[in-house]
């Protein structure tokens, strides 16, 4: 879709190493914006579950009891910062790895062509 703009960007005198560049800033803000939301709507979802938890009562009025084990009809979220840290990394990381493609691509677009399109 920005093909012109990197075409006009090389035509103008960027280098190919500077394109790769900024799409790769590009990919690791707009990761970092993307975590940040996800943290902010998942930390409330969690908040929300962990202190009221998901009331299935209207499914298991009496409780749920199954092998002799009784399960409470109120589940409750749990969640580590380990499990948080590690997440977030697999998502940065195939972000990171889904902008290498486009950014090896407009790095070494050729001017004349690109402005042709």
């Amino acid at each position: 879709e920005r093909t012109r703009e990197f075409g006009l960007l090389r035509a103008l005198g960027m280098k190919s190493g500077a394109v790769l560049g900024l799409m790769l800033c590009e990919t690791v803000l707009l990761a970092l914006v993307a975590m940040a939301v996800g943290w902010a709507i998942g930390g409330g979802a969690h908040l929300y579950f962990a202190t009221y938890g998901l009331d299935l009562s209207a499914y298991f009025p009496e409780g749920l009891e199954t092998a002799g084990m009784y399960m409470d009809p109120v589940i409750h979220t749990h969640l580590s910062l380990g499990r948080v840290l590690s997440l977030s990394g697999i998502v940065f990381g195939t972000t990171l790895l889904s902008g290498l493609y486009p950014a090896f691509k407009a790095a070494g677009i050729s001017p004349v062509a690109a402005l042709r399109t």
